[in-house]
């Protein structure tokens, strides 16, 4: 069993200083092909696991990976304008690759969709990596929330997007 680490050790493994999960921007071309930031209060990043098959003709039961699996859902809260500008954009953004009463083929879906880049830096704003994604669109635009005894807070709009695949890098 490995011993675990001195408070000497711990603090060489983590010299640099440790990430935040404040620290992003995110830049999409959207529907447009114009890039554009969006200002996310809170944002999933993109996950990814393998798809396995099982073996079982001799000995122990064993799993073997043979493809990529993307989660292929991000949910991003975004900030609103006092216009809402935001929340007509998405909706453009939508209307783009499928008209409201209107149907599309999956190949039109990916064909309009976009890139999304999130950036994360560090706490000195140092750039330290960058999540690509490709084939994104908006899926769903959930429902907000809006009451008189919200006075005191902003207006936000949560979107879920859909994407094909991501890198990182």
């Amino acid at each position: 069993m490995a011993s675990p680490l001195t408070i000497d050790e711990f603090r060489n493994f983590y010299k640099k200083g440790i990430s935040k999960p404040t620290r992003y921007r995110v830049l999409t071309t959207g529907g447009s092909g114009a890039m554009r930031t969006l200002l996310a209060e809170s944002i999933t990043l993109p996950s990814r696991s393998f798809s396995t098959f099982t073996d079982n003709t001799y000995g122990e039961v064993r799993q073997f990976p043979y493809r990529h699996q993307y989660n292929t859902e991000l949910v991003m809260t975004i900030l609103l304008s006092e216009d809402q500008n935001e929340r007509l954009w998405i909706e453009q953004w939508m209307n783009q690759f499928m008209r409201p009463n209107h149907h599309a083929s999956p190949y039109q879906t990916y064909q309009n969709s976009s890139r999304m880049n999130i950036y994360m830096d560090s706490q000195t704003d140092k750039h330290t990596g960058t999540y690509k994604l490709y084939g994104v669109y908006p899926n769903s635009i959930i429902p907000s929330n809006y009451g008189y005894a919200m006075m005191n807070e902003t207006a936000k709009l949560q979107v879920a997007f859909n994407y094909r695949r991501y890198t990182f890098s």
